[in-house]
């Protein structure tokens, strides 16, 4: 049964989530599933994915989540038949090949984004539409520095940076990557104020996304959450500690709970929800697991860097809707390194 009183969506309602394949959209797969929602989710490349169909059939049954393939959502006549008898979408597939090149990147996503707020809206099943962004979209991080990030807050320095003219060198890849994510978040909300469809809009902005795996042998620890790993095996070069500044994070769960409120609760219209948990540095997470595992050791400790210093004014709301749903709240970093590397020990 769901967590939320008086649901916008019935369970048993069909839900589409797009890139259900990635660390947080398999995750916002398995929650739905565990409201007792049908899902249908979306993937480039459907060969890969036996193991997620598998999966879901053995904890919910067969016959509750199905798998397409769709190799362009830019192309509408590929994805209009998806949206017959579905009742909510969830937009969580993001472009990660990190090109730096926003004619490759933005252009797509803001396209693709477009295409299924239109699909969207010629079916008067759905209610509603989520999407995923990004802290990104909102700022980028700056260690040390009292940003106050609100529901007004975007990144429009990001944006300038990855449309600066070319070349296009791979120093660019994260700002296009967060352009992308802020265009395509604000044209939505520019579209649903133009369009006025019969359905609401929530985005959700996750920060930094650690924790549980959902398959570690044939999933491994996907996207970001291969940064914890890399610290728990002694593993975490440059790359990773000095071009990955500390940030927010967030447990994959608790931002998946999210994307299920924003999706379902009826007073959640119209927000955007900030899911960022708080600060963290490497080395904090390299102390995580030390506490963890005391008999662990590490070649060295990684250096001590400062917090972000942000103050995230609406972080407080998403709290609340996750206790709401039945959480004492955030989950904490330790909590979530352990069960980033539980089945690493």
């Amino acid at each position: 049964m769901p967590t939320i009183n008086n649901p916008v969506l019935l369970p048993g309602s069909r839900v589409l989530v797009t890139g259900v394949s990635g660390f947080i959209g398999s995750h916002i797969a398995d929650q739905l599933l565990s409201e007792g929602y049908l899902v249908t989710g979306t993937t480039r490349d459907i060969s890969k994915l036996s193991w997620l169909q598998t999966l879901f059939d053995g904890k919910y049954g067969e016959g509750k989540f199905g798998i397409v393939q769709v190799h362009d959502i830019a192309n509408s006549g590929a994805i209009d038949h998806l949206f017959h008898g579905i009742s909510g979408i969830v937009h969580a597939a993001s472009d990660m090949t990190m090109d730096p090149d926003p004619n490759k990147v933005i252009t797509p996503m803001v396209a693709g984004t477009l295409s299924l707020l239109n699909a969207a809206a010629k079916q008067s099943s759905v209610k509603r539409f989520v999407l995923t962004s990004s802290c990104a979209a909102a700022a980028t991080a700056k260690p040390g520095v009292a940003q106050a990030i609100d529901t007004n807050t975007w990144n429009d320095e990001v944006s300038r940076e990855a449309w600066a003219p070319p070349p296009y060198g791979p120093e660019r890849s994260f700002a296009v990557y967060a352009a992308s994510k802020m265009e395509m978040e604000r044209e939505a909300w520019k579209w649903h104020a133009e369009h006025k469809p019969q359905f609401v809009l929530n985005t959700v902005l996750p920060s930094m996304n650690f924790g549980k795996s959902l398959d570690p042998v044939n999933q491994g620890h996907p996207s970001t959450s291969f940064m914890v790993q890399a610290v728990f095996q002694g593993n975490a070069t440059n790359d990773v500690c000095l071009t990955n500044a500390p940030d927010f994070f967030v447990d994959v769960q608790d931002n998946a709970r999210l994307h299920i409120a924003a999706l379902i609760h009826p007073g959640v219209q119209g927000e955007r929800i900030f899911a960022y948990a708080q600060p963290y540095t490497w080395r904090g997470i390299q102390d995580a697991i030390r506490g963890l595992y005391p008999s662990k050791s590490f070649a060295g400790d990684i250096e001590h860097a400062k917090l972000d210093a942000s103050h995230i004014v609406a972080a407080p709301r998403a709290e609340e809707l996750l206790k709401e749903m039945g959480q004492e709240g955030w989950s904490s970093l330790e909590e979530t390194v352990r069960m980033n590397v539980e089945d690493l020990a």
